[in-house]
């Protein structure tokens, strides 16, 4: 086993007090602190050893083993101060902690002043850090939509997710070739249909077309041939209130669930359903607070149908309904869309006893309250988001505190 401190050296005197140790005997330590300092040659041979903390011997050497430290120039020393100095400047916007710091002088010591962290004030480390959680955001819309255009989504809309009066549900799915192109999120525009590029157009010519509910790239020959993409209502009811007599148009929860089942297995035999999309979390809950207007009876006979997972899924009664419990293509479970476009605007916090406080934008920006038009702004939504378009707040931390002149926060968060 390794030794946990250093052995005493055989051969060599041992002294088990400090007195002891005869005059022309210094540690490492002391000679580093001689006027002038003095450095150990190489292979400085110890002269003796001295007990220090109880268990531990320190070597002692001569003067002869030893030369003076050739003292440091005045370029060195002004470079080390330099240093220290730099600690003590915010990098992104030159903030000091000190009045008294300057680029070649680092505060007094006796003021005991902490350097940045990461030569970063905290204003600016707030700002890289919700900037690096834009960015990642960014990235992972991206991904949702290389999902949404391999696999489709289903858009889950309702007037109140609690005690909705309205549903609906709307599929957004690309029309796709027998071999989709691979995709990828760093590519350049590639046709989400065909593959065709700014380098390599289709027959005949094409162009990139302005699709305003575009999940992806897509060029006009194959925008043309679909004959122009817009979602597939799936479901679209108004539903009565719990404990009520449905009235003329209107569903009951339970009969709008049943509906809902036989659409959903109708149109995905195996189970492989699309991934769902709402604008906040939890997104399939409309569709569980309608699966548990059902009679448990019931509930039991559709679990033993559908093969329920054995354990509990996050929906509730929702977990009776086999295209409900099935993991989706692209093995993206739901997307709060939301949540998304709220990293993405990165509107700054602030308390509500600041003198800055202002409250932040909670709704849905643009939607009509027309479920299946919002179902369509939903997703574009999420387009906008992952190509940079949608806009973010002017409030946002890295445009509220701007860098410096000369100093660029992708440097920095690349750095």
């Amino acid at each position: 086993m390794p030794q946990s401190r250093p052995a005493p050296l055989d051969g060599v005197p041992r002294y088990t007090q400090w007195d002891a140790v005869p005059e022309g005997l210094y540690t490492k330590t002391q000679l580093s602190r001689l006027n002038p300092p003095r450095r150990l040659t190489r292979g400085a041979v110890p002269a003796g050893q001295v007990l220090y903390y109880g268990n531990r011997y320190a070597p002692l050497y001569g003067l002869d083993q030893t030369v003076e430290k050739t003292p440091p120039s005045a370029a060195q020393l002004a470079s080390v101060k330099r240093a220290a100095a730099a600690q003590h400047i915010c990098k992104r916007c030159d903030a000091r902690t000190h009045s008294t710091v300057t680029d070649d002088n680092p505060p007094d010591p006796g003021l005991d002043v902490k350097p940045w962290i990461g030569r970063l004030c905290s204003q600016c480390r707030y700002a890289l850090t919700t900037l690096r959680r834009h960015y990642e955001n960014q990235q992972l819309a991206r991904e949702y939509v290389l999902a949404t255009a391999r696999h489709g989504v289903i858009a889950v809309m309702a007037d109140d997710p609690a005690e909705p009066r309205r549903l609906a549900l709307v599929l957004f799915q690309v029309p796709q070739p027998e071999e989709m192109p691979e995709l990828s999120v760093w590519d350049p525009p590639a046709c989400r249909v065909c593959g065709c590029t700014d380098e390599r157009a289709c027959p005949g010519g094409c162009a990139w077309v302005s699709d305003p509910f575009v999940l992806s790239d897509l060029c006009s020959a194959c925008w043309e041939r679909s004959g122009g993409y817009v979602g597939d209502v799936l479901v679209d009811v108004k539903l009565a209130p719990p404990g009520t007599t449905p009235a003329g148009g209107e569903h009951s929860y339970a009969d709008t669930i049943r509906m809902i089942d036989e659409v959903m297995r109708g149109r995905w035999p195996d189970g492989d359903t699309p991934m769902f999309a709402g604008w906040a979390e939890p997104v399939r809950q409309p569709l569980a607070v309608l699966a548990a207007a059902l009679g448990e009876e019931e509930l039991q006979e559709r679990r033993a149908v559908s093969r329920a997972p054995e354990r509990p899924m996050p929906w509730g009664a929702l977990d009776a309904f086999g295209w409900a419990c099935a993991v989706p293509r692209g093995t993206v479970l739901d997307v709060e869309v939301g949540k998304r476009w709220r990293y993405h605007r990165s509107e700054p916090v602030k308390g509500v006893d600041s003198p800055e406080y202002y409250p932040p934008v909670l709704g849905r920006p643009g939607f009509t309250g027309d479920l299946v038009e919002d179902a369509h702004l939903l997703v574009g939504i999420l387009a906008r988001i992952s190509d940079g378009s949608e806009p973010v707040s002017e409030r946002a931390p890295w445009l509220a505190y701007p860098p410096q002149d000369g100093v660029h926060d992708n440097d920095l968060l690349n750095a």
